[in-house]
C-alpha cells in the first residue's frame, strides 16, 4: 500500500506557512495567500459567454491579504486575440487594498471561442486562470411546434414548442413569444436560453375550436423574428353522457359516457362549473366509459370531452 503524508513549511518563502499532502502517487500543495509579502488568491469574470465585439468583460484579482507599500503588480494575459485589455496587461493593486478590477474588451468572432485570462502577481510562482466564451451575433434561426396539429381542448391540450438560435447564446438571452390567436393557443411571454446552447423549449396550449385553426407563433430577439405553425384541429369524435348523478353527503359522483370513436382509451372529465379537472372515465367496451369520483360540491353540471376533441356538457342529477 502506498505511504501518505502531511508536511508543512514555508515553501514559496513568504512568512507563511504552506501545506504539501501526498497520498500515492498524488501531491497537493496548498499555499497560504496571505504570507508577507500575500500573494494572488482569487481571479474572477462577470461573464461566462459574450457576443464579440459587444460586450465589455469585467475581471477582478484578489490577493490573500492586504498589499504591502508600493502595492502588487499583477500581469495580465489572454490565451486568444478574441479578447484583449484595452487598458493594458499591467495592474497594480493599491497598499492596502486586496483586490482590483480590469476590463477585457472582445472582437467580433466567426465561431464560438474559449479564452482563458491568466494573472501573476510578482510574488507568485504559479499563475490563476478564468475563462469565458466569445460567440458570434446570434439571431432566432427558427421556431418548431410539436405535435404539428394538435386537437383543442377544453382547458388547453398541451405541445412543446422550440426556438433555436443561429449560434450559442451569450449570457442572459431572453427570446420573446406571441401567438396570433391567443384565445385559442397559448404560450408563455418569453422564453430564456441557457448561455452557450442554442435551443430552449416552452409549452404551448389549444383550446376547443369549431373548425381546424392555422396559429402562427413568433419568436423574436434583438430585431430578428421567425415564426413557427401549429394546426388546432376540431374534434373527430361526438362524446354523449347517459348518466350523471351525485350523492351530496356522500360527495360521490357518478359517470356514464360514450363516444363514436371506439379507438378512444379515456375521456377527461371537469366540473363544467368551476372548471376543476375530476379525472378520467375507464372504457366499458363498444365506446362506452364508466367513472366514479369524490368530487366536493357543487356539482350540478359536468364537462367530459375525449382525446379526439369531442365535447359535451351535461347536468348532473343530485341525490
Amino acid at each position: 500500500m502506498n505511504g501518505s503524508f502531511v508536511a508543512v513549511g514555508d515553501f514559496d518563502r513568504n512568512g507563511a506557512p504552506d501545506m504539501i499532502m501526498a497520498n500515492g502517487s498524488a501531491i497537493l500543495v496548498a499555499l497560504n495567500t496571505g504570507g508577507n509579502p500575500p500573494l494572488l488568491a482569487q481571479e474572477t469574470l462577470t461573464a461566462g459567454f459574450v457576443v464579440g465585439g459587444a460586450t465589455t468583460v469585467t475581471g477582478t484579482v484578489s490577493l490573500g491579504a492586504p498589499a504591502q507599500a508600493g502595492g502588487a503588480s499583477i500581469t495580465l494575459a489572454s490565451s486568444d486575440p478574441a479578447a484583449f485589455f484595452p487598458g493594458g496587461n499591467a495592474i497594480i493593486i493599491p497598499t492596502g487594498s486586496t483586490t482590483a478590477a480590469f476590463n477585457i474588451s472582445t472582437v467580433t468572432v466567426a465561431a464560438s471561442t474559449p479564452v482563458v485570462i491568466s494573472a501573476t502577481s510578482q510574488w507568485n510562482t504559479f499563475s490563476l486562470n478564468a475563462n469565458f466564451t466569445v460567440v458570434p451575433s446570434i439571431a432566432v434561426a427558427s421556431v418548431s411546434i410539436s405535435p404539428a396539429s394538435i386537437f383543442g381542448m377544453f382547458g388547453g391540450n398541451q405541445g412543446l414548442g422550440t426556438v433555436t438560435l443561429s449560434g450559442p447564446a451569450s449570457d442572459g438571452v431572453i427570446v420573446t413569444l406571441t401567438s396570433s390567436n391567443p384565445a385559442i393557443v397559448t404560450v408563455p411571454p418569453s422564453v430564456p436560453i441557457a448561455p452557450g446552447t442554442t435551443t430552449a423549449t416552452f409549452p404551448i396550449s389549444a383550446s376547443n375550436v369549431a373548425a381546424n385553426t392555422v396559429i402562427t407563433v413568433s419568436a423574436s430577439y434583438q430585431g430578428t423574428t421567425s415564426i413557427g405553425t401549429v394546426t388546432v384541429l376540431k374534434a373527430t369524435d361526438t362524446v354523449a353522457v347517459t348518466k350523471a348523478e351525485y350523492v351530496v353527503s356522500k360527495s360521490q359522483f357518478k359517470l356514464e359516457a360514450s363516444t363514436t370513436d371506439n379507438t378512444v382509451l379515456f375521456l377527461r372529465v371537469f366540473n363544467a362549473t368551476t372548471g376543476a379537472y375530476l379525472g378520467y372515465m375507464s372504457p366499458a367496451g363498444g365506446g362506452k366509459f364508466i367513472g366514479s369520483f369524490l368530487a366536493f360540491g357543487p356539482l350540478t353540471s359536468v364537462l367530459v370531452q375525449s382525446p379526439k376533441g369531442g365535447l359535451v356538457t351535461a347536468p348532473v342529477a343530485q341525490r
